[in-house]
């Protein structure tokens, strides 16, 4: 009797055991701050600081048109007022002294002009970031193409480098040196073929990949122009355009590439971000067309359904409860004057030949013995295959 006693508080003190370490809490993360220090915790921020509470990257792409517009129009306006601040140039002189107005000259480094090229072609360099981000999580690119983006990003980092610190006298003058042909002043020439060679076949791949958003591809085409004008400046020099103004037009045209540039790349991820949350209609494939349309041949004719009162089975009359007749009952139960539905048939190794009676009769054979009963036609290819027999 002790010994079952004994046995029931061992039951017990097992399942108060199990109890306990169910609803303890979990010690396995790493102790907080608070404990460490051996303090209370004490919180400095409110819930809206945390992590899961704070924008992700992609919040901030614009996404409503109204945003797009305003974004665009104000970069216009940014070339536009330091372009004014240019020409106003003299004016401001006589006001703050020449050197205070270096700042607003666009044909030497360091100035506004230079910050603004700069500026943009690092916004550029960052977009293509995103897109990348987003563009190689896409399923049905097998051959990573997305990797293109990253080297997007590289060349608008290196654009944007240059824009400030000028690296491409430093390349034209290594390259004259490296090849002993000096072309343009100071290797500018050199400069010119290595941007070209190198953004040309970037640009040819950013197409192909940027196909499905038309609009970025229509502004990168602009963008392309504006390049395309400002080279053509540099190797012509100011002859083509008066000295006060060659470095306004050559600034208005680089200036307004790389705004072109980093706004199609940003419609570029738009359309890339909404594609991936399935807000972009597929585009419509269309139908494949026929062999025979393709190869110029007529195409074929419906054929006409047929007559459903000559396709339809007669009903099954009941079968003769006095069993199946002889030979000569056959004989005398299918008129001799019921013409043949049956083509005859040759015999075995024999080519079939095709029938002599022209189309129509057959025709009016079957509308007209076309009410016949499955044994009837039984016992007709039965007697005609006797009688090909005889004969």
């Amino acid at each position: 009797m002790q010994v079952r006693r004994n046995s029931q508080l061992d039951e017990r003190r097992r399942r108060v055991l199990v109890d306990e370490v169910v609803t303890a809490p979990s010690t396995d993360g790493p102790p907080s701050r608070s404990k460490l220090r051996g303090g209370a915790a004490r919180r400095a921020y409110t819930d809206a600081a945390l992590a899961d509470r704070q924008p992700r990257i992609t919040d901030l792409l614009p996404l409503r048109p109204w945003v797009l517009l305003a974004l665009f129009l104000s970069g216009l306006a940014a070339l536009a007022g330091l372009t004014s601040l240019h020409m106003q140039g003299a004016w401001l002189a006589g006001l703050v002294g020449a050197d205070a107005v270096r700042a607003v000259q666009l044909n030497q480094p360091g100035t506004l002009g230079a910050w603004f090229s700069s500026l943009t072609l690092m916004i550029a360099a960052a977009v293509c970031l995103l897109t990348f981000t987003l563009r190689r999580h896409k399923l049905d690119d097998y051959r990573g193409v997305y990797r293109i983006w990253m080297w997007a990003a590289g060349l608008c980092t290196l654009a944007s480098i240059d824009a400030t610190a000028g690296l491409r006298h430093l390349l034209g003058a290594a390259l004259a040196r490296a090849t002993s042909v000096p072309l343009g002043s100071q290797g500018s020439a050199w400069w010119l073929i290595a941007w070209v060679a190198a953004v040309g076949v970037l640009a040819v791949r950013l197409v192909l990949e940027m196909r499905p958003c038309r609009l970025s591809v229509g502004l990168l085409a602009l963008a392309g122009v504006s390049y395309g004008s400002a080279a053509c400046l540099q190797l012509v020099g100011p002859t083509a355009v008066r000295e006060p103004l060659y470095p306004l037009v050559l600034f208005a045209a680089t200036g307004l590439g790389h705004w072109l540039l980093t706004f199609a790349l940003t419609l570029n991820v738009r359309h890339v971000y909404l594609d991936a949350q399935g807000l972009v209609a597929a585009p419509r494939r269309r139908a494949p067309r026929p062999s025979s349309a393709r190869s110029g041949a007529a195409p074929a004719q419906p054929t006409a359904p047929p007559d459903s009162a000559t396709t339809r089975a007669p009903a099954a009359r009941p079968a003769d409860p006095r069993g199946p007749s002889d030979d000569s009952d056959d004989s005398s139960a299918v008129s001799p004057s019921i013409p043949s539905l049956v083509p005859p048939l040759r015999a075995r190794g024999t080519d079939a030949a095709p029938s002599d009676k022209p189309l129509e009769d057959e025709l009016d054979e079957d509308d007209q013995y076309g009410d016949m009963s499955r044994s009837e036609r039984k016992r007709l290819r039965k007697l005609k295959r006797r009688h090909r027999h005889a004969a």
